[in-house]
């Protein structure tokens, strides 16, 4: 019910847990600002928002609902989206080739030794494409104004981690450490990493209506630090038998290996949603999302009024 009594002419937001919309007076009839139908971008200009789409009978409502961003003119706007963009793109690309070729260099060195320096090659893409996705990153540091410095510093101190890592990866894939404690190292980092870009992704990431849709998993980096923190136990169970030379030690240290691969696949899967996550976020990042008042046009521009709820 609205203040006055009447009923509210809404339903709920696209993004599912909060924007209502509540009518603060007659509602537009019209369609004031170009709007492609989300279907066959047909052009919705000028029909009642209460019709269907003249070309494939889409009703105009379903294409409000996937289409306008409820939040879009209380956001602040990306002032280089096509860098922002391309970096998130770099930063996520190649984060998962990276984990790629960590898994393809010791396969390569067992199975294609006739191949030789195969396995090599794959250890130095591992060092380098982290390198790159740390490149990508540095966009995460102020994709926007309104970014607060503690989350800005955050992303830099992560930004700076990717040094050791690269480090740590170097040592393990390259040099081919086999010591427990620099793949704990290596791992320890990158948990370091996901935390410190965590804020500022998805504060970019709540600029598109995808976020509120459910269409990108909100805790996708949250879960790739937890999957992570598997690894971490597993290698801090080998790390603490690693000069034990007994029967009982052995079967920890397979425990421990168990423990860490599984910490890995589980790593790698979450990649693959990451990039994913970053494709569909792209194009909202480059293209301004329309807002409700561009849509009904200066008619209908005051009518609605955003509440969050929830």
């Amino acid at each position: 019910m609205s203040e006055a009594g009447a009923p509210d002419n809404t339903g709920d937001s696209p993004g599912g847990g909060g924007a209502v919309l509540r009518r603060g007076g007659p509602l537009a009839s019209e369609l004031g600002g170009d709007l492609p139908c989300v279907r066959c971008r047909y052009n919705l200009r000028g029909l009642s928002i209460r019709g269907v789409c003249p070309e494939c009978a889409t009703p105009i409502k379903a294409t409000l609902l996937a289409v306008v961003d409820p939040l879009a003119s209380e956001l602040r706007p990306i002032a280089n989206p096509q860098l922002v963009g391309a970096g998130v793109m770099v930063w996520s690309t190649c984060g998962l080739m990276a984990v790629v070729a960590g898994w393809g260099a010791p396969i390569a060195e067992h199975f294609w030794e006739r191949m030789g320096g195969v396995e090599r090659w794959l250890a130095l893409a591992t060092c380098v494409l982290t390198g790159l996705s740390g490149l990508g990153a540095v966009v995460l540091v102020r994709p926007h104004a309104g970014i607060s410095v503690r989350s800005r510093a955050l992303a830099m101190v992560a930004i700076a981690m990717y040094v050791p890592l690269c480090m740590f990866l170097w040592r393990m894939y390259v040099l081919g450490d086999p010591r427990p404690g620099v793949r704990l190292g290596a791992h320890a980092v990158l948990i370091a990493i996901l935390l410190g870009l965590r804020p500022n992704a998805r504060l970019l990431a709540a600029r598109s209506f995808l976020m509120r849709t459910g269409r990108i998993d909100r805790q996708t980096m949250l879960a790739l630090a937890g999957v992570l923190c598997v690894s971490v136990a597993g290698n801090i169970v080998r790390v603490l038998v690693s000069n034990l030379d007994t029967d009982f030690a052995d079967s920890v240290r397979q425990v421990g290996g168990v423990m860490v691969l599984v910490g890995m696949l589980l790593f790698t899967l979450g990649m693959f949603g990451v990039v994913l996550d970053c494709w569909r976020l792209r194009p909202v990042i480059v293209e301004r999302p329309l807002s409700l008042e561009q849509v009904l046009g200066e008619k209908g521009a005051t009518l609605p009024r955003m509440e969050q709820t929830g």
